[in-house]
């Protein structure tokens, strides 16, 4: 895969045509996932994993160390168990993961880490800590902390 290109940052006119966008919540958040979510990519995929892609991170972020099941994936990353099971077969022929039966349920099966998916998980915790670190800076004294505080008081609600 190739590396995400990050576009500079444009300057912007106050009450000029990109007004509406920046005071959109929609749109500022939604630009702050996705750079979030490239620079992750990029960085990763720097760390040796080239193939991994955004959607991928679906998988990352709600995997537990000891397996999940693709059911549970699919609904803690609000996506069907079919679109969970194709990133899981994504990962799997990637090697980064295997399933295996579940020993609560032999019907069901677990997907967990393989050692090189043990390995990307590192990278992509070294990846996250460097962003955040990147956006605490953007942000200044206190700026994350509170960004935090504020959305997950925002999600706690909205759930």
């Amino acid at each position: 895969m190739g590396e995400v290109c990050l576009a500079k940052k444009k300057k912007t006119v106050p009450g000029g045509v990109d007004a509406p966008r920046r005071s959109d919540t929609g749109e500022l958040l939604g630009f702050s996932s996705r750079a979030f979510n490239d620079r992750t990519i990029w960085k990763i995929q720097a760390a040796g994993h080239p193939a991994v892609r955004v959607s991928h991170l679906a998988v990352l972020r709600n995997m537990d160390q000891g397996g999940t099941r693709i059911t549970e994936l699919g609904r803690r990353a609000g996506m069907t168990k079919q679109a969970m099971g194709q990133l899981v077969r994504e990962f799997q022929e990637l090697g980064y993961i295997v399933l295996r039966p579940d020993p609560t349920d032999r019907r069901a099966k677990l997907a967990t880490y393989t050692e090189q998916g043990q390995s990307l998980v590192e990278a992509a915790k070294r990846s996250m800590e460097e962003i955040h670190a990147e956006f605490k800076k953007a942000l200044g004294k206190g700026g994350l902390k509170e960004l935090r505080k504020l959305l997950a008081r925002l999600s706690d609600r909205l759930r």
